[in-house]
């Protein structure tokens, strides 16, 4: 992810599609089930610094069980990221799909064009990016109780 992560900031840093609202990141990164939350965290906190907003509300679904897991996280300054993850297909490569819309223009990446902007999970640490507890805890309560969940630190009109 991370020769991804510094493409896309390059087009944002250059003002070509305006202010950033939506992320949507289909990855099929996740060495095992095991790893799927550890892929999700990578994703959503490159998004975050895609969108360059924090986290307010993250809804959640699926699991180790499911074999993916799919998050739709609200930002604070009205920014979405709807972001799935699951596993390397058996003997293929890290595949994203990646749509992100500005408020003047779009990215779009699909890396099974590309593979070398697909690199599997594990990687993030490598790029300087911390991942959020607070929006990972609140990703766990949202796939136990089925309910969005708040983000400690964030607000809600709710």
């Amino acid at each position: 992810m991370q020769f991804l992560y510094k493409t896309v900031k390059s087009v944002l840093d250059s003002g070509r599609i305006g202010s950033p609202v939506f992320v949507r990141c289909v990855a099929q990164i996740a060495s095992d089930r095991e790893h799927l939350t550890d892929a999700l965290a990578e994703v959503l906190a490159i998004a975050g610094l895609w969108l360059s907003a924090s986290p307010q509300k993250v809804y959640a679904q699926g699991g180790k069980d499911a074999g993916q897991i799919t998050a739709t996280v609200h930002y604070l300054s009205g920014q979405t990221a709807l972001v799935s993850v699951g596993t390397v297909k058996a003997n293929g490569m890290p595949r994203v799909d990646l749509m992100l819309l500005g408020n003047k223009g779009a990215i779009y990446h699909d890396s099974l064009l590309l593979p070398s902007f697909a690199m599997p999970a594990g990687t993030i640490s490598r790029i300087g990016i911390s991942i959020s507890k607070s929006l990972m805890d609140a990703v766990e309560r949202s796939l136990q109780t089925g309910k969005s969940a708040i983000i400690e630190g964030g607000k809600t009109n709710e």
